[in-house]
């Protein structure tokens, strides 16, 4: 083995090295049988798919078929240049892959032992090799840290999984092939999408290389085996973390009260998610209102509840709300001359919601020599008790308020003083009724209307001089 690579030779030691001494109360398990005939180091094993045929890669150069049943050697797969590192069947069990320090991956004819193919590109030597689930594809990991998808049928090169920054030591396809993994000296293993190369998510977190990889049977979980002697196991989705913009008290995702984020996990990629803001959340009385989803930092356009994307890598969704303020128009009716809040006929306050807002009407105004008195205060429309200028408005909505005037004179408040405000008197105080046409503001009914009219009323409504 003059080409035996030194790294090789120095891994081979150090694994022997660190293995445990027996311990004298482990329990003994005689083997079946022992499949005798390599004459170096067996690197990699695998059962055909039906459980009949044992297979065996060495660093003897070659791969070999075994009877199960028997131990008896079916074949033996030579071509091979240097070593074997790895061994698989394909999924109906017609044909084998080998992978070598030679750089190439080999297929080959289970029955017969012939090489099909050689799948050649690698710039350092192969040190894994899997079929993919329906064996249409191949898989290659390499010290050229790279891995590579390969046509079994043609042996032509697909794609490249590049980013791992040492040794690729483990491939594995998902069950439904939609995804690769990978295991690295870097002490990491990625997960990648076969039908386009992507990365998806790096699993971190191991203190030495990544030996072994491999998927649960339903796909929704990846296992590794490391250097740092622990295997751990993963979520092999991508992960949806949804969480709100941090204000205290703001519970998003129907999550219990003060939990601000919750992660939701995709087995597959391009799948479609659609998030609908939840309902505006109470913190004692303070009360808040959605503005916006943000994705992946990207801002969607405010005011829209609903916020629809594609899940193809680990994401981010932010809710983003805002405490709730509301705007208090404050303005007066609409009489000719009359301004209030110093001189604009109306003007607007931005109040927090469930805010208490105390109101004053200005003094008396005047403007061209007529003057006015304030009458009463509305809410929304809705008369507040006459004559009383404070008033306190507790907003829980966009408000309007009216400050309501009225002539001195305006006894009927129809913003003009004229006769008519004199029969309101007249009438208000049941005085008689007269005889000419303008009886009504004849309230003395001397048939006349002068000062005398006002002087009853003013005699009606005061018993004394002061």
């Amino acid at each position: 083995m003059s080409r035996m690579p030194i790294v090789l030779a120095v891994l081979f030691s150090c694994l022997l090295a660190a293995s445990p001494a027996s311990n004298a109360e482990d329990v003994v398990t005689e083997p079946i049988r022992t499949f005798t005939g390599h004459t170096n180091y067996v690197m990699s094993v695998a059962f055909s798919p039906d459980g009949t045929n044992v297979l065996t890669g060495s660093l003897d150069y070659t791969a070999r078929l075994w009877n199960a049943a028997t131990g008896a050697q079916i074949r033996t797969f030579s071509g091979h240049t240097y070593p074997l590192s790895s061994v698989a069947f394909s999924p109906d069990g017609t044909k084998v892959l080998t992978g070598s320090a030679d750089d190439t991956a080999r297929l080959w004819n289970a029955a017969t032992g012939a090489h099909i193919r050689t799948f050649t590109g690698h710039t350092n030597y192969v040190w894994a090799v899997a079929f993919s689930p329906d064996g249409t594809k191949v898989l290659t990991g390499s010290y050229d840290k790279t891995a590579r998808l390969w046509n079994a049928a043609t042996g032509a090169h697909i794609r490249t999984f590049s980013g791992h920054t040492q040794y690729v030591w483990s491939v594995a396809f998902s069950p439904d092939g939609t995804n690769v993994l990978t295991g690295s000296y870097d002490k990491t293993a990625r997960l990648w999408d076969a039908a386009t190369g992507a990365h998806i998510r790096t699993f971190a977190g191991h203190a030495g290389g990544v030996w072994s990889v491999a998927f649960s049977p339903d796909g929704t979980k990846v296992l590794t085996g490391s250097y740092d002697n622990t295997a751990r196991l993963w979520a092999a989705g991508f992960d949806l973390l949804v969480r709100s913009n941090p204000i205290t008290g703001v519970s998003i995702g129907g999550d219990a009260p003060g939990v601000t984020d919750f992660t939701k996990l995709f087995s597959q990629a391009s799948q479609s998610v659609t998030l609908t803001a939840p309902p505006t959340t109470l913190s004692g009385a303070v009360r808040y209102d959605f503005i916006r989803w943000e994705i992946d930092g990207q801002q969607q356009p405010a005011g829209q509840l609903s916020a629809q994307f594609t899940v193809d890598h680990s994401m981010t969704a932010l809710a983003v709300y805002e405490i709730r303020k509301h705007t208090l128009a404050v303005n007066s009716q609409p009489v000719t001359g009359v301004s209030i809040g110093g001189g604009a006929t109306d003007y607007s306050l931005v109040v927090d919601d469930q805010q208490t807002v105390n109101l004053s009407a200005p003094a008396g105004l005047f403007q061209n020599l007529v003057a006015y008195s304030f009458a009463f205060w509305k809410i929304n429309g809705t008369p507040q008790p006459p004559r009383q200028t404070d008033i306190e408005a507790h907003i829980e909505a966009d408000t309007t308020v009216e400050a309501v005037y009225e002539l001195f004179g305006d006894v009927d408040i129809d913003c003009r003083v004229t006769i008519l405000d004199l029969i309101f008197i007249r009438n208000r105080l049941n005085a008689g009724v007269g005889t000419d046409g303008n009886w009504r503001a004849d309230v003395n009914q001397d048939g006349k209307i002068n000062i005398l009219d006002l002087i009853h009323v003013r005699n009606k409504l005061y018993s004394a001089c002061p």
